[in-house]
């Protein structure tokens, strides 16, 4: 019988959003996203501020942690470009960061450096010359310097496109407009539109993180005697991906999609491999790369659905 495709990865969006969205409409504020920034505020234990996309709060914190053009950045090797981007926007170059085999990083550059969370595990890393980035982590603990996330369509929360910056003072590059002086500033700021959305998104997070580790304790008990390798477990991972290793992830992702289950690579490529003259020196990235395969885990995942990817991963013959 064909139960349809199982999505690796869907938004968890309700009635509750559309009334919020509704609310803010019949509100005439729609441009104002500061009641989003006071909960994310008192949430994350810092300032912060709401902004378009998670790029542009990576490119804001850098600016204000003084990155000039030609400055080098330390920049996570198993990643994904957005990261690299924004460090391009401050006209930075990247020092590439090996990972382990969790995607974690597994040190930090001299100067400034971003520190990814990476599928809801955190990091050993803080302070403030580290950027933490929480797009795959917000929950799982409170940052300990700057912090930057992302609240795209398939985020840990979402509000369709969008971002925060937090623990770094980020006001006079993001208030452009009456003004006495003149440097670029950027509009970046969330809509009211998008920050209803997420104002109602966390206060669900708890559930969904809840929901998270139920569905990666089913993950974790059933699959101990599949071939493939599973992630780390930790009291604080959210779980926002569930990464096992395969010994070829694309044979593992063959095989599922065969079975109507839509599983990824985490990351599309590491972000070393587009620099011919840096191949080799993330061996930790490129091992990752080869094996890392990301199963459906998401909070409107169903029970069936989870039991059924469960069937399959099993049945694979490695």
């Amino acid at each position: 019988m064909n139960h349809g495709v199982i999505r690796h990865s869907a938004p968890t969006l309700g009635t509750a959003e559309a009334r919020a969205v509704v609310r803010m409409l019949t509100s005439g504020r729609v441009a104002d996203p500061s009641r989003f920034e006071g909960a994310l505020s008192r949430f994350l234990g810092r300032p912060a501020r709401a902004v378009q996309s998670g790029s542009a709060a990576l490119h804001l914190a850098l600016l204000a942690l003084g990155v000039r053009p030609g400055d080098r950045v330390g920049v996570p090797a198993y990643a994904c470009a957005a990261v690299l981007n924004a460090v391009k926007y401050a006209g930075a170059e990247p020092e590439f960061l090996d990972c382990d085999a969790d995607g974690n990083v597994v040190r930090v550059a001299r100067g400034v450096s971003i520190v990814p969370h990476m599928f809801g595990l955190p990091a050993p890393f803080g302070g403030p010359r580290i950027v933490e980035d929480f797009a795959m982590a917000l929950g799982a603990r409170r940052p300990r310097g700057p912090a930057i996330g992302s609240f795209y369509a398939t985020k840990v929360i979402t509000t369709g496109h969008g971002g925060f910056v937090a623990g770094c003072d980020v006001d006079d590059l993001l208030d452009y407009d009456n003004r006495d002086d003149y440097r670029v500033r950027y509009n970046y700021r969330m809509s009211g539109i998008a920050a209803a959305i997420g104002e109602t998104q966390l206060r669900r997070l708890p559930l969904f993180i809840k929901t998270r580790r139920r569905i990666a304790d089913t993950y974790f008990r059933e699959l101990a005697r599949a071939r493939v390798e599973l992630p780390s477990r930790a009291p604080e991972h959210i779980y926002y991906r569930f990464v096992v290793r395969a010994r070829d992830a694309d044979a593992l992702i063959r095989f599922l999609r065969g079975r109507g289950i839509e599983a990824k690579r985490p990351v599309y490529r590491p972000l070393h491999l587009y620099f011919a003259k840096v191949r080799g020196r993330c061996r930790g990235a490129e091992e990752l790369f080869r094996r890392a395969v990301s199963l459906p885990i998401y909070p409107s995942l169903s029970a069936r659905d989870a039991g059924r990817v469960v069937e399959a991963v099993r049945a694979f013959p490695g």
